[in-house]
């Protein structure tokens, strides 16, 4: 290795570091490597990824001689700074230049269109790629995949999938993603199981996606047939990766855990949030929590939960025990419960129709007769006021 390439590999080392951003242009080109396309792509690069806009166009724009890097690292990097339109505007000046794109740079495109929902152009992009070999690329797979999902158009995301010959764990990540953005819980468990049968290994981005499909899904809990639930295996894998779970995980994990009646699990995974991951409950989790001991008929136990909390129970956490307890027929429940809903808002006449149908239910008239009158009066105030703004 002579002088100059020693030079240029430790110039490369230093812009793909962090430094002092201003001073590596000037350094390069004292040290007489300001021409290289290497190290003119790489000082694009760094721009780009510090939000240098501006210096990053300027630099790109002095270089003589574009290759596909150049072109494929100032495009991404005004797409992964929003600039969407400019990035899409970069693609079509680079095609019109005769600068042959390459599939890191098709890929790169793609999100920014869905998120523009320019599916014309994407379609365009595939047809490009398959005329010039490219769509094989496992990475473009996955991307396109993924595009056709975003627009809804399943089916044409499968096709992709099912004519790929190699399929790697991005592509099925991409499909079970694919599946999950369409909220098609079955098939995203589906796919799920599938790649484990092909002897892949899910990771942390297949957990995230399916995991919080879990509770849309009503066969998920597979304990009922004697074998392990789909949803805390992925937890597992998840942990196994070192993901952090997030509030969505716990919802999930723990909505699973009131369909199946798991009290006990439930209450792990509820003080494990609060414990070990230092996570702040929020309405739905305290929802889960009071429609687990709901399903599980104890309606006292929900609702000294509500009364032991440290802040003003949610008008949506309440309206679940007194659904309860219209189900289980707990008038005293219920009637503790309405109280508390009505003195944070006593003009939604929802819940008084709620409460009006549980003592019908009780054959309790009289105070059926009560609320129904409450309502009208009421609403008859509502319009009032609104009639003065």
């Amino acid at each position: 290795m002579d002088c100059n390439d020693r030079r240029d590999r430790a110039w490369r080392g230093l812009v793909r570091g962090d430094g002092f951003v201003q001073s590596h242009e000037g350094c390069a080109v004292r040290c007489g490597v300001g021409d290289d396309i290497c190290v003119s792509n790489a000082l694009v690069d760094m721009y780009c990824k510090c939000a240098c806009l501006d210096v990053a166009a300027s630099l790109f724009w002095s270089i003589h001689y574009k290759d596909v890097v150049s072109w494929s690292t100032i495009i991404a990097g005004h797409l992964q700074n929003g600039m969407y339109g400019s990035g899409i505007n970069l693609f079509t000046e680079m095609v019109s230049s005769g600068v042959k794109p390459n599939s890191t740079t098709l890929a790169t495109i793609l999100p920014s269109l869905s998120e523009l929902k320019l599916f014309r152009y994407g379609k365009a992009i595939h047809c490009f790629s398959i005329r010039h070999g490219l769509d094989h690329s496992e990475f473009l797979v996955s991307a396109f995949i993924d595009f056709y999902s975003k627009q809804g158009l399943i089916g044409k995301a499968e096709i992709i999938f099912q004519f790929t010959p190699k399929k790697d764990l991005v592509i099925w990540n991409s499909m079970v993603g694919g599946y999950a953005v369409n909220e098609d819980s079955e098939s995203a468990l589906h796919a799920l199981r599938a790649l484990q049968k092909v002897g892949l290994r899910p990771d942390h981005v297949t957990v995230v996606s399916v995991l919080p499909l879990c509770n849309q899904h009503s066969r998920l809990l597979q304990g009922k047939h004697g074998h392990d639930d789909q949803a805390f295996i992925l937890f597992d894998l998840m942990k196994r990766d070192g993901v952090f779970p997030d509030k969505v995980t716990f919802v999930a994990l723990l909505s699973c855990c009131s369909h199946a009646g798991l009290i006990d699990k439930g209450f792990r995974f509820y003080n494990s949030m609060l414990r070990d991951y230092n996570l702040t409950p929020d309405k739905e989790h305290f929802s889960c929590i009071v429609d687990l001991y709901s399903r599980s008929g104890k309606l006292d136990d929900a609702w000294s939960f509500i009364a032991n909390l440290q802040e003003v129970p949610e008008i949506d956490v309440l309206g679940c025990l007194l659904s309860a307890c219209r189900e289980h027929n707990r008038m005293d429940i219920a009637e503790l419960v309405a109280e508390r809903i009505f003195e944070q808002n006593p003009n939604d006449p929802g819940y008084h129709i709620l409460l009006s149908n549980i003592y019908a239910n009780a054959g309790m008239w009289s105070d059926v007769t009560r609320i129904r009158n409450m309502i009208e009066e009421r609403s008859l105030k509502k319009r009032t006021g609104n009639s003065l703004i």
